[in-house]
């Protein structure tokens, strides 16, 4: 560990350096998605003219669309237990990432590291464990394990990080302001009080934001991590650190040592590192488009408003009072030779910037390889598969994206299984809605009982009588599949009239099933007969568990209902046993009757062959 800050400030120093343009297309690409375009010299000439300020933001354009493209999906997360013995343990775990995500912020913070990505082409978030004030009939804590994204604008990252997961990292800052009270709840005062409420001296190419005067008593705090070589192990340890300029508030080493190496903080990048030690966003190319594409319209809209004059002397008494008259939108102007005076047009110029215009939107989209369908401007009309194909199609320029994105919350979840079979060792029910939105409760650490119905108790190592566990997350090693992949598109009504058409199909194959699903299917309708209708049978079952003389008479009558379709089974093979027998009488006859024809046919050919051949004799005579 540090004895103070020199060696921290030295590494913030060199992040400002070196990552500097990174920062500074970071924020410009954020400013131009919030419509803030136009440089400030541009705006005060557009104000000198009269001219109102106007832009075209493609960015926000495109963003919306993959924002809402991301959002239109659902994640899958697999766990497999590598060994045989972990794998129900592997399906409850499973179960148990699920209601975190469900239960906790994981969608927006997921949002928010998504956008970080698209505009400063790198992610954070920070893995947390935080106690609960709630606690189990056995006096253990509740705990719960959280993603929280750490905003691009507050990270500071080591320039010399190659990898796209960013592990072969020496340090990561992230700088927030806050009020000076609040951090007498965490740390000392005294040294709270040391703090400097600026700190410009050390960092002032910090963002402007950072260092936004206020009326509250705030300072600035960077959070860090790094790792440092230990002499006693001879390896490298990681240690956390809260500190301000001169003043170290808090350092310890990393207390998830023996649950994963590293920092409980995992980043993911969107482009390749190898060349440069910058990153950019996916809007990188696109912004000097977008600035000729405001250059160009502005130009018009300034030409539609002006015309060019030539005149010449003496064709005009007062060639200012003839500027002012000729320029308005109703003039009649008094000159002296119209002969002398000739206007320029301005109709070539205005089509090569309506050219330049219309060829930076095509390299605009060309760059982002997002296909009409995607951007939703398509005036052609298809099949939803058929749209859905096309939009999948033009949505192969987000492979990058859809990548690193992926990559960031799959190595966060990686990290994230140990913490929650260490810290969840609490017995608690959770929650989970399935893909048919019916809600799932499942308890973990569940309390064993013995036949009397009282709590179990083991010995442990240690000679302690501890409670038995049942559902319990034992630590084990699992592979993990993460992917996100298209919500189905769906409502109740379609559900609903498919169900009822599965249902029709089992009434005719497998009678006895439909029975068994009927409550499930009456589960998924909004209905009041139907609830009604799931009571009575309910209630029905409920009776019929109790009564043993109802159950003995529902067994008779399946018992005769039985023998019925056996005998009408033996009756339906006895009546096809005759058909088949009339049906192949029938054919011997028609046989037998064929072979008589033919036999009369072959008489009758001979008779006359004979009678031919005696008249022939005869008249041969």
């Amino acid at each position: 560990m540090f004895s103070d800050t020199l060696t921290l400030q030295n590494w913030f120093q060199e992040s400002l350096d070196l990552l500097k343009p990174s920062r500074k297309m970071a924020t410009k690409t954020a400013q131009y998605a919030n419509g803030d375009q136009l440089d400030d010299s541009i705006k005060l000439t557009l104000s000198h003219r009269g001219q109102p300020e106007q832009w075209e933001n493609n960015i926000a354009k495109v963003d919306n669309k993959i924002s809402g493209y991301k959002q239109n999906k659902q994640t899958e997360i697999k766990l497999f237990g590598t060994q045989k013995a972990d794998q129900n343990t592997a399906l409850l775990l499973q179960d148990t990432i699920r209601a975190i995500f469900e239960q906790s912020d994981f969608d927006d913070e997921k949002e928010s590291s998504d956008e970080d990505l698209r505009y400063a082409g790198f992610a954070a978030q920070e893995i947390k464990v935080k106690n609960s004030d709630e606690l189990d009939q056995f006096g253990n804590t509740l705990k719960d394990v959280s993603v929280v994204n750490l905003p691009a604008n507050q990270c500071f990252l080591d320039p010399h990080a190659k990898k796209l997961n960013y592990s072969d990292a020496r340090y990561f800052h992230q700088a927030f302001w806050v009020d000076k009270e609040e951090l007498y709840l965490d740390f000392d005062k005294e040294l709270v009080d040391e703090l400097p409420v600026s700190m410009q001296g050390l960092d002032s190419e910090l963002d402007e934001e950072l260092y936004e005067s206020t009326k509250r008593e705030r300072v600035l705090v960077i959070y860090t991590w790094y790792k440092k070589y230990d002499k006693e192990s001879n390896s490298m340890k990681w240690y956390y650190c809260y500190w301000g300029g001169n003043t170290i508030l808090k350092q310890e080493e990393s207390p998830f040592k023996k649950y994963f190496d590293g920092m409980p903080i995992v980043v993911s990048f969107l482009r390749s590192r190898k060349n440069d030690t910058g990153y950019a966003g996916m809007y990188k190319d696109v912004l000097p488009l977008q600035d000729a594409l405001n250059f160009a319209k502005l130009k018009i809209w300034h030409k539609l408003g002006n015309v060019k004059v030539l005149v010449e002397n003496g064709a005009v008494e007062d060639i200012m009072v003839f500027k002012d008259e000729y320029s308005l939108d109703d003039s009649v102007t008094e000159v002296q030779d119209i002969s002398k005076i000739k206007e320029i047009k301005q109709h070539n110029d205005i089509a090569q910037l309506l050219s330049t215009i219309v060829d930076a939107r095509n390299q605009i989209q060309e760059i982002m390889g997002l296909s009409d369908e995607f951007l939703a401007t398509a005036s052609n009309r298809m099949g939803y598969d058929a749209l859905n194909a096309r939009i999948n199609m033009g949505a192969l320029g987000l492979g990058k994206f859809l990548k690193a994105s992926a990559r960031l919350q799959e190595n966060t979840l990686k990290k994230m299984i140990p913490l929650i079979q260490e810290f969840y060792n609490a017995n608690r029910i959770l929650k989970i809605v399935d893909e048919d939105m019916h809600a799932r409760y499942f308890e973990i650490n569940t309390p064993a009982l013995d036949q009397n119905g009282y709590y179990d108790y083991e010995i442990n190592e240690d000679g302690e009588a501890i409670p038995r566990i049942e559902n319990k997350l034992n630590i084990g090693k699992y592979d993990l599949i993460y992917r996100e992949m298209d919500k189905p598109f769906t409502n109740t009504s379609e559900r609903y009239r498919q169900d009822i058409e599965l249902m029709k199909l089992l009434s005719q194959t497998k009678p006895q099933y439909v029975e068994l699903l009927l409550p499930d299917l009456l589960a998924d309708t909004h209905s009041s007969i139907a609830q009604k209708i799931k009571m009575i049978i309910e209630t029905t079952q409920a009776q019929e568990s109790q009564d043993p003389m109802a159950n003995m008479q529902n067994q008779i009558t399946m018992a005769k209902e039985q023998l019925e379709l056996e005998e009408i089974k033996s009756k339906i093979d006895l009546n096809r046993s005759k058909a088949q027998h009339t049906s192949e009488r029938g054919a011997l006859d028609m046989e037998r009757i064929g072979q008589n024809e033919r036999s009369n046919m072959r008489t009758n050919q001979t008779k006359n062959q004979q009678a031919l051949l005696q008249a022939i004799m005869q008249g041969g005579r």
